[in-house]
């Protein structure tokens, strides 16, 4: 009471210091959050032309495409890889987008309202808007401009968000605001590069020299040493030839921050014990299979694949299963047995000895009115229309709604029974005979009417229930897996120390080159982005603790991190001395080749052959691969002249024409032009944007937060 006593009288004092307490709190906690909010509207994902792409504007983007995608693939969950290509299209498209319309305003290149309009609602729509299975009509699978019109209506009408939902209605307009930009900026790219296609022009010089390039063709025989035929001790390179030559060559070495990985990736896969344990599961359900009167109800409970009521003719049953499904009596189990995939199979024979077509060929009528009564009546009227002689085909295309059939008179070809999904039109379409219509209720209260207008050879059919159960590896089998990464990942403070660990548990590790800062790949690994990202916040030496990438256990060791800028003279040493080594070698054989007939070549047991047909601009000198200085010169060297011996690309060849052919078509300046200018249109729209890029300077940043 004395406590409470003195409480009440300092209440005063103490709502004043709780209340100060409290302002506090929330001052100092809202001050916090408008630093973390200032920090993260700074913060930046990178820079195209020095400015910056804001971290806000790329995860609104990501949003967006994220979006896209699992609308255009009916999915609320993307898996990792498919993240990781959303993320690389979300950062190209801000780029391309940035250095496009940088380029279209300085030129004044635009895109107008009823352009844009045009290229959704118009008569030719861009293939961006024709693409999309939103815009499908289901019933002839083909694009419908009145669906895309009656969609851009409904979302555009606020009421829809009563039917669907605010956050689906807010779903499709982002949708339909992403496809809108994408159709204006590709409009936009292909005005800018026409515009640079057009201003290309091919001069008559280059129109007579590439006639000339195709005006004579030559055959020639050749003999080749190649460049094994010298050892590697047999020539010197030296250092300051391999300087000179990195120097000069020195912009080809330019790179972005990558590093070099070794990792160890262990396979998640189940143990024998799994094995033994399914197998014991599959042998315990055995005689409750082979018991129950509810065959369906136990196939859809213990298997992993539901039942299936189809009769099989011997095609459609699993090899391993075929024998079994045609010998043994009705009622009768056969397995379990471990099949493909790491699957036990058990299957029982629910009824045998039937006897029906391999397949029939079919045709219908889709028909649907108003009410239930009027597709009725319709279909009534056809049916009764047909059996009196009317013509099925003709019907089909006046009624069908099944526009893709109805231009077929209704037909739908050969079928077999495994691949009807209606249980009742499989039962009819193998049972009536040929030329008896049958009618089916479809979905949404359509009929469809059917007639069997061919039937297959009769054969044997099975009906079988068959119980799968894979084997994946279980907790336990998880657990020793991990233990025995982490293993290696804990006793490893260095590479060396992963090596040796990686060998102490009998495993092989594998070499990732070359991984760039914003790759989501290590080799081949599933969902790697965790390692690059660990990767570049690490030094050279460091080993990982162990990451999970779908069905492997990984731990990784940085070998190399190379900055952005130019390789090192010592990482490209291996390749400038092997291009140094090669000429000095092709100076060793030439000189063991010169003055020497074909002849006297093939008895050196030099590669001798015949090639026919080269001109300048062949790409490959038949036998001898990618030689183009031999296409080069055969065309203008004179018939049955031996050449000079020859450095190529795999060795060094000596050759002789044998005969010339001259092209008869008459040079037509005009033509020749056109062709050319035609070649050049292939390669102007990507290297005019990558012109863009490469003066743009971009810098990609997302590494610092994804």
């Amino acid at each position: 009471m004395a406590i409470l006593g003195k409480l009440r009288s300092k209440g005063v004092l103490l709502l004043v210091v709780v209340g100060v307490a409290l302002l506090a709190f929330i001052v100092g906690d809202f001050i916090s959050n408008s630093q973390s909010l200032r920090m993260d509207r700074r913060a930046y994902v990178g820079k195209v032309s020095g400015e910056k792409v804001k971290l806000q504007e790329y995860n609104e983007r990501l949003n967006q495409l994220t979006g896209v995608f699992k609308i255009e693939y009916g999915s609320q969950s993307l898996p990792e890889n498919a993240m990781e290509n959303i993320r690389q299209n979300t950062w190209d498209e801000i780029v391309n987008e940035r250095l496009i319309q940088k380029a279209c305003d300085d030129l004044g290149l635009t895109v107008s309202h009823e352009e844009l309009n045009d290229l959704i609602l118009g008569n030719n729509p861009s293939p961006y808007i024709t693409g999309r299975r939103a815009f499908t009509n289901p019933e002839t699978g083909q694009f419908d401009r009145n669906i895309v019109a009656a969609f851009v209506a409904q979302i555009d009408n606020d009421a829809m968000a009563q039917q669907i939902g605010y956050e689906e209605l807010q779903n499709w307009r982002s949708y339909w605001k992403y496809w809108e930009k994408t159709v204006k900026m590709a409009r936009l790219q292909e005005k800018y590069t026409n515009l640079i296609a057009k201003s290309i022009v091919v001069n008559k010089i280059e129109a007579q020299d590439a006639y000339n390039s195709n005006k004579v063709s030559a055959t020639i025989v050749f003999a080749a040493k190649p460049y094994v035929m010298v050892s590697d001790s047999a020539v010197k390179v030296d250092d300051a030839k391999v300087k000179e030559l990195y120097n000069k060559r020195k912009e080809q070495f330019k790179q972005e921050t990558n590093c070099d990985l070794q990792y160890v990736a262990i396979n998640v896969a189940p143990s024998q014990e799994d094995f033994d344990n399914a197998l014991a599961t599959m042998q315990e359900h055995r005689a409750e299979f082979l018991a129950t009167t509810d065959v369906e109800e136990f196939v859809n409970y213990y298997s992993e694949e539901p039942y299936s009521d189809n009769n099989l003719a011997s095609d459609d049953v699993d090899e391993d299963l075929r024998e079994f499904a045609f010998s043994a009596s009705r009622d009768s189990v056969f397995g379990p047995f471990l099949g493909a995939d790491n699957t036990y199979k058990m299957a029982r024979i629910i009824e045998n000895g039937i006897v029906a077509p391999d397949s029939v060929k079919l045709r219908h009528i889709l028909v649907f009115r108003e009410d239930e009564k009027q597709t009725k009546a319709l279909a009534d009227s056809l049916v009764a229309a047909i059996n009196n002689g009317s013509d099925f085909a003709e019907l089909a295309a006046q009624f069908s709604l099944a526009q893709q059939t109805a231009k077929n008179g209704g037909e739908i070809g050969w079928v077999r029974e495994i691949y009807l999904d209606e249980k009742e039109v499989a039962e009819k379409a193998f049972s009536k005979p040929v030329g008896e219509l049958f009618t089916v209720n479809a979905i949404n209260g359509a009929i469809q009417i059917f007639q069997v207008t061919e039937r297959g050879a009769m054969v044997p059919k099975v009906k079988l229930a068959t119980v799968l159960h894979k084997v994946i590896a279980s907790s336990s089998t998880h657990s020793a897996l991990y233990q025995q990464a982490k293993d290696i990942a804990s006793n490893s403070n260095n590479t060396e120390e992963f090596n040796k660990a990686v060998t102490e548990k009998g495993l092989l590790s594998a070499t990732a080159k070359n991984v760039e800062i914003n790759s989501g790949r290590v080799n081949d690994l599933p969902q790697a982005r965790q390692i690059v990202k660990w990767a570049f916040e690490n030094k050279v030496g460091a080993v990982s603790d162990v990451f999970e990438c779908d069905d492997r256990l990984v731990v990784a060791s940085v070998t190399r991190i190379a900055e952005k800028g130019y390789r090192s003279l010592d990482e490209v040493r291996p390749e400038i001395e092997a291009e140094l080594r090669q000429e000095a070698k092709a100076e060793i054989l030439k000189k063991q080749m010169e003055g020497k007939s074909i002849e006297a070549l093939m008895a050196e047991n030099c590669t001798v052959d015949t090639i026919p047909g080269l001109t300048f601009s062949t790409p490959y000198a038949g036998a001898l691969g990618n030689e183009p200085v031999v296409c080069a010169l055969a065309p203008r060297a004179e018939i049955n002249k031996l050449s000079e011996p020859v450095a190529g690309n795999m060795g060094v060849i000596v050759f002789k024409v044998i005969s010339k052919e001259e092209n008869d078509r008459a040079y037509n300046e005009q033509e020749e032009k056109a062709m050319q200018a035609m070649r050049l249109q292939y390669v102007i729209p990507y290297l005019s944007i990558q012109s863009l890029r490469d003066d743009a300077n971009v810098e990609d940043l997302r590494y610092k937060f994804y």
